[in-house]
């Protein structure tokens, strides 16, 4: 079965070529866009709060996710400078990332694929700050990088 990748809230002439774009670089994804959310609108009519961080936003997506069966459903904010994500689980229900899970999981490609292809220095460094979560310096060090800890 083809991976299948659903974006929500991506407005057209801002972050969707963006997303449309790592999605291609990922492989052969099918992508489906939320319509109702693909123009930018102010006045955001489909949303309580336009933060894909926050789980109103990903109403719409969340049901076509589950009615299209699709692994990943990645929702930004019109100019796509935030990010959500949601999985789809074993058992068949989405599950909302929180930004902690999703910076951990883009550290671990990160530096997993840095590493494999021969390019992680050994002094290899990455930055984090003093309120998020403490699974990404375990990550770091998993792969001999150093953390640092920053203030917001």
């Amino acid at each position: 079965m083809k991976p299948q990748g659903l974006c929500t809230v991506c407005a057209k002439e801002l972050g969707l070529p963006q997303v449309d774009e790592m999605m291609k670089r990922m492989g052969n994804i099918d992508v489906e866009i939320v319509a109702e959310q693909e123009l930018p609108d102010g006045n955001f009519p489909t949303v309580r709060v336009p933060n894909p961080e926050e789980k109103d936003g990903f109403n719409l997506a969340l049901a076509m996710q589950k009615e299209l069966g699709a692994d990943l459903c990645v929702g930004t904010d019109p100019d796509c400078d935030r990010v959500g994500i949601a999985c789809m689980t074993a058992d068949g229900t989405p599950r909302l990332l929180n930004g902690n899970q999703i910076g951990c999981v883009l550290l671990h490609y990160i530096l997993s694929q840095k590493k494999e292809r021969g390019e992680l220095p050994e002094n290899a460094a990455a930055v984090t700050t003093i309120v998020s979560t403490k699974m990404a310096k375990a990550i770091a060090e998993s792969y001999g990088c150093k953390m640092v800890e920053v203030l917001t």
